[in-house]
């Protein structure tokens, strides 16, 4: 769906979180990622929008078993310190729990519960 069709369905705010997560063009993830954080922590919500699918991606990656899932979650902790470069703000409330959190799942070994 464009930007548009996604106002135009679900309203403006919807719409602007949306295009806030939405990867910028670049040919490869650091390039599309430095261009679009910048762009995520303009827009209010888009940080804890974007954390919390890195978390609940980062959970599923430590629950499977699969080469893919482990090479996806090595790939999560390689990028994750340019990640919070870029999005992490003096927050606090709901986001800086979210970044605590994050920052536990994106340095555990999978031995222990992280939640």
């Amino acid at each position: 769906m464009t930007r548009a069709q996604i106002v135009e369905v679900f309203g403006a705010r919807v719409g602007d979180l949306v295009w806030g997560v939405t990867d910028e063009p670049g040919a490869t993830r650091r390039i599309r990622h430095g261009a679009t954080y910048p762009k995520t922590a303009s827009i209010p919500g888009a940080v804890i929008l974007k954390l919390c699918d890195r978390m609940a991606n980062t959970r599923e990656c430590l629950k499977a078993t699969t080469e893919r899932s482990q090479r996806k979650l090595q790939m999560y902790r390689a990028e994750y310190a340019l990640f919070r470069q870029l999005l992490h703000t003096n927050a606090d409330g709901v986001e800086a729990r979210l970044w605590d959190a994050l920052d536990v799942l994106s340095a555990w070994d999978g031995k222990e519960d992280a939640g």
